[in-house]
């Protein structure tokens, strides 16, 4: 039974995050979903779950966004961070 109930866990989590997409953006809603998925399959380790669930989704929307010039939805103070962020790296 406790399997069962990650799983619902997990596709709850999954549709509550695809439904925040458009309102949170991309970034805050992969760090809810992979923290989520992360303590659903069992890590405890707090800094090893904030670590990934930031690295990982960060590393993808640069990779996305500024590599294949793809827009991902974003809330704008996360935009604008970013923008600011990658212009003083390119100077």
């Amino acid at each position: 039974p406790v399997a069962l109930y990650r799983q619902f866990g997990f596709v709850g989590l999954t549709v509550g995050c695809a439904l925040l997409l458009t309102t949170l953006g991309f970034l805050a809603t992969m760090f809810l979903l992979m923290a989520g998925t992360s303590l659903l399959v069992g890590n405890r380790s707090s800094l090893q779950i904030f670590a990934i669930s930031l690295v990982a989704p960060l590393s993808f929307y640069m990779i996305i966004t500024y590599v294949l010039r793809t827009q991902l939805p974003e809330a704008d103070i996360v935009e604008r961070t970013l923008a600011m962020i990658i212009n003083t790296l390119n100077t």
